[in-house]
């Protein structure tokens, strides 16, 4: 608990999801806390365990129905935007982890991505057009956007297997296969251009 943030804003600071201040709680627990509540680990723990013990077995779905109230007001909005903008390609990574392992199963495809993965092998810039990846702020798909893209597709989404290109490239390597863009380039450079 020692290499915990000591408060709440140094934690918010740092992205971390607790943070330890070595005080007691109103209730008296010495235990780190979470950033979201503000609230000590033990706190929460008790709490769980009076529901459990009390009958009330719908915890998990109340904690739902809560976090999903708080996902779709305002502030979390905000929060949210607010994040993506400090942290764009942790913010990417995150979502199209999240994105690949919802296809894979769908698929039934091997899967074993983690967003630290993914955020480590994503460059800034596309290696095939070497431009700059955008990677927030985009309802509709630009041609350099960010995408995840399956070497072998019978292989999955896994760690090797995965590489970042633009939207752009992904759509070309797609559309056609490396035999007619090499035949296409062959022409082209015959054509001088």
């Amino acid at each position: 608990m020692q290499s915990l943030p000591s408060s709440r804003s140094s934690a918010i600071a740092s992205g971390a999801s607790k943070y330890f201040t070595n005080k007691p709680c109103f209730r008296g627990h010495v235990s780190y806390r979470y950033v979201a509540s503000g609230i000590c680990s033990q706190c929460c723990s008790e709490k769980a365990k009076r529901s459990w013990a009390n009958g009330e077995r719908n915890v998990s779905k109340n904690r739902t129905n809560t976090v999903k109230r708080w996902n779709d007001g305002q502030k979390a909005k905000i929060a949210k935007q607010q994040w993506k903008n400090k942290n764009p390609k942790k913010a990417w990574a995150s979502s199209v982890v999240g994105g690949a392992k919802l296809r894979a199963k769908l698929k039934g495809l091997p899967f074993d991505l983690t967003m630290e993965y993914v955020e480590s092998i994503t460059p800034d810039r596309c290696p095939v057009f070497n431009e700059p990846f955008l990677f927030v702020g985009n309802k509709v798909m630009q041609p350099f956007s960010a995408t995840l893209d399956r070497l072998d597709p019978f292989k999955g989404y896994t760690q090797g297997n995965v590489v970042v290109i633009s939207m752009k490239a992904n759509s070309i390597k797609n559309a056609y296969g490396s035999a007619e863009i090499k035949l296409v380039a062959d022409w082209l450079q015959q054509q001088g251009h």
